[in-house]
């Protein structure tokens, strides 16, 4: 701080005030308070004959708005002489122990305000110089920041990866507010515009292209000013996802094919995006299986969806699949081919049979899929003959291959049909052939198949019931016949008790009964009938 003496003019003690002042001075003020600019002026009044006046200029004007006189008690107001602040500034001397403040109140202070206030200290003795002192104080009006404009962030930024999302901010302060833009917990570059700095006004805005890691954080800002650091302001949007899908968004999807065994294990993944979670469903051909849901990266609405499944050998050909359902019933979906590039028939039999030998197996349901068995059996004249049958079948016999074989080799082919009809192999056709011997013996029964002695049961169960008919039939017809021969017998004995009448003139009759036995004479043409006497007879031979 400064210290300046009134020099006397005079040597007359009688013309000589002596002021000590304050130098210059910087107040900051908040805006829209009371800013209160003092000056303690120190005055030791040597002649009573002194004129004390105070006058108060504003940036440096020839007027002074504001002038008083020197307070003899207490306190003195100053009278405005004009108004630059639209009523909101007074003034006052106040004597305070034979010390004088100069007070300069100035209400709902604005940035306009902000300038030079000049307060001049004035005396003169009659006939005397004047004595001038100032001090010039400089009012900093700061605030802020706050929003004075029509521009602020959207509730919320829809969230589509790829696409730009901008935002904008118009603030108040001085000075200049300081803003940092943020998405999450990441610091992003702004710009600002400041076409309206004279009015301290400053527009913020931000452009960022989406990524799928943003979805589901906010857009935030937050702004300082001046001294008011513990003022702030801040504001945010929250980027969200609109509800969508589903789609793949991931590199896990089903291969174009499983090649697999029976009894093995087979699985699959796929990654889907998707507002709300999409519904996933696995199949197997139209055989529903289970599967996992990995929700690691719900925040970013995305899902893994995984399935493991053993193999049976009725799945060759058949379709691992899915389908996933979301947003407004949309969907996705997709299949792989279960091929089963081995297969094999079980209980190989090759035995002597009349009238020749036969080959049986057993075989598996292969699905969809298509297995044939190739056949090679090895001749007496050390050819091979060979022949292709569908594993299905289950036996095979043909004298004019197996008649002379003493083994036979075999292997499957595995094929599958494409949707023109044509069919392509699925199986191994490096694949060696595998021998069986011929089994002589056919002492036990293990070596008949289950085909053979289900068809050796049919036949015996028809052959039993039209056996039984046949019996039924046969009694039925004994029974007649014995019937008719009795009620026939009972006829001839009655007519035989009849008294017998001859007419000379006439004929004999033969009997009715030919079931007799007959005996014929031809010297007298006579018949003898079993037990009766001899009767003559007219016939004529």
């Amino acid at each position: 701080m400064n210290y300046l003496t009134l020099l006397l003019l005079s040597l007359q003690l009688s013309e000589c005030a002596i002021v000590t002042r304050n130098g210059d001075d910087i107040q900051i003020f908040e805006l829209n308070t009371t800013a209160t600019l003092k000056w303690n002026v120190d005055v030791i009044v040597i002649d009573k004959r002194v004129v004390i006046r105070y006058d108060v200029h504003y940036n440096d004007a020839p007027k002074a708005f504001l002038r008083g006189y020197d307070a003899r008690r207490n306190t003195r107001p100053m009278t405005l002489a004009n108004d630059p602040f639209n009523g909101r500034v007074s003034g006052t001397v106040t004597l305070n122990n034979g010390n004088r403040v100069l007070s300069v109140e100035l209400q709902n202070v604005e940035y306009e305000d902000s300038g030079n206030f000049t307060l001049k200290f004035v005396s003169s003795v009659w006939r005397s110089l004047l004595t001038i002192e100032n001090v010039a104080i400089t009012l900093d009006v700061q605030g802020g920041p706050s929003k004075c404009g029509s521009q602020d962030l959207p509730k919320n930024f829809t969230c589509t990866k790829g696409n730009e999302i901008s935002g904008s901010v118009t603030l108040c302060g001085k000075p200049r507010p300081n803003l940092s833009w943020m998405i999450g917990d990441q610091s992003i570059n702004g710009t600002i515009n400041s076409t309206k700095a004279d009015q301290h006004q400053y527009t913020y805005s931000f452009k960022q292209n989406v990524t799928s890691k943003m979805c589901g954080k906010s857009v935030s800002y937050r702004a300082t000013a001046g001294l008011f650091q513990n003022k702030d302001v801040s504001g945010k949007a929250l980027i969200i996802i609109p509800s969508y899908g589903p789609s793949k968004c991931g590199d896990q999807d089903l291969p174009k094919n499983f090649t697999c065994s029976k009894g093995d294990e087979i699985s699959g993944s796929v990654t889907l995006c998707g507002k709300p979670r999409p519904n996933l469903s696995w199949m197997i051909g139209d055989q529903s299986i289970k599967g996992t849901i990995d929700s690691t990266k719900t925040d970013q609405h995305q899902y893994t969806y995984s399935f493991k499944h053993n193999v049976t050998s009725k799945m060759c050909g058949e379709s691992v699949s899915y389908r996933a359902t979301g947003f407004k019933d949309n969907e996705v979906g997709s299949e792989a081919l279960v091929v089963m590039g081995s297969y094999d028939i079980t209980a190989p039999v090759f035995i002597q049979d009349r009238p020749c030998p036969v080959f049986t197996w057993d075989s598996d349901n292969h699905g969809l899929c298509e297995v044939d068995l190739l056949l090679s059996f090895p001749q007496n004249d050390n050819n091979f003959r060979n022949l292709t049958t569908n594993a299905s079948a289950g036996s095979f016999r043909d004298c004019c291959f197996t008649a002379y074989a003493t083994s036979v080799e075999y292997k499957t082919m595995v094929y599958l049909k494409t949707k023109d009809g044509n069919r392509f192999e699925i199986s191994d056709i490096n694949k060696p052939l595998t021998t069986v011997g011929l089994t002589k013996t056919t002492t036990t029964t293990t070596t008949t198949t289950a085909t053979s002695t289900k068809n050796l049961q049919t036949m015996l169960i028809i052959g039993a019931y039209f056996g039984g008919i046949a019996t039924v039939l046969l009694v039925l017809l004994v029974i007649f016949i014995v019937y008719r021969y009795s009620k026939q017998r009972n006829k001839d004995v009655n007519v035989n008790q009849e008294p017998q009448t001859t007419d000379s003139n006439s004929k004999t009759q033969p009997p009715a009964n030919y079931e007799e036995l007959l005996t014929f004479s031809k010297e007298n043409s006579t018949y003898t009938p079993l037990g009766k006497e001899k009767v003559e007879s007219h016939y004529e031979v």
